[in-house]
């Protein structure tokens, strides 16, 4: 299992580099978690969003509880901007545009069901897409949320007819080597609610995958751990 990165850290956030794999909380004490590396939740107060097990890139967590609340409201008024990138086994209808659907979770086997229409207890979910690169085979797309629903980019995206590579339990024709799947949680980028600081972050898709490879060296963004960070005003 690759091992996790620290990109950011001061006395209210961390922000972090999630590997493939690595369950953001372990379905019992003790399993190997996000939470358990960093010290369970006695210690820590705060998981702001989730990223699913097969999914790498990047999470925000609260150091403290005045953090947790901070870090919610940024969700909540959706002033955290979330980029992300998903590479798929075949291309979506147009070169970019708008998905929306009508979603409904379903704990048992943890998968998301998807209607075009309206439905009772199914939630609206919309996403924005871009093409960045493609290859013979495969489609790297940028995606933008506009909601936050529970498997919202692995659903929307196949059932638009793009299933992302890796993802079987969404329609793709095989799994990836390890588990994974071929989504990035890509970019992240909000103002610190404390210190005004207007923050970005970039995490670069897992090592050793010749396919992220292959569309990462095509992307001139910054590497791995680089962060941008302009300082307005300081809150004591």
């Amino acid at each position: 299992m690759n091992e996790l990165k620290t990109l950011f850290e001061d006395g209210y956030f961390l922000v972090m580099d999630k590997p493939i794999g690595l369950p953001v909380q372990g379905n019992k004490p003790g399993e190997d978690s996000l939470v358990e590396r960093l010290g369970g939740m006695e210690k820590w107060n705060g998981i702001l969003h989730r990223l699913d097990t097969p999914v790498s890139g990047l999470v925000l967590w609260a150091k403290s509880p005045v953090a947790l609340e901070r870090g919610m409201e940024l969700f909540r008024h959706r002033k955290v901007e979330k980029t992300y990138w998903a590479v798929t086994e075949k291309p979506l209808p147009d070169e970019s545009g708008r998905l929306i659907h009508f979603l409904k979770h379903i704990q048992a086997g943890n998968k998301t069901l998807i209607s075009k229409e309206e439905k009772k207890e199914y939630q609206r979910a919309a996403l924005d897409y871009t093409l960045l690169k493609k290859s013979d085979r495969y489609f790297l797309y940028e995606v933008h949320l506009l909601t936050g629903r529970t498997h919202q980019i692995r659903a929307q995206l196949s059932a638009a007819g793009a299933c992302i590579k890796g993802d079987v339990k969404y329609g793709a024709r095989r799994s990836n080597t390890g588990g994974g799947i071929h989504l990035l949680s890509r970019k992240m980028e909000f103002t610190h609610p404390f210190t005004k600081a207007k923050m970005a972050f970039i995490a670069e898709p897992p090592a050793g995958d010749s396919l992220w490879e292959y569309f990462n060296k095509l992307d001139g963004t910054k590497n791995r751990g680089d962060y941008e960070m302009s300082q307005e005003k300081s809150v004591p």
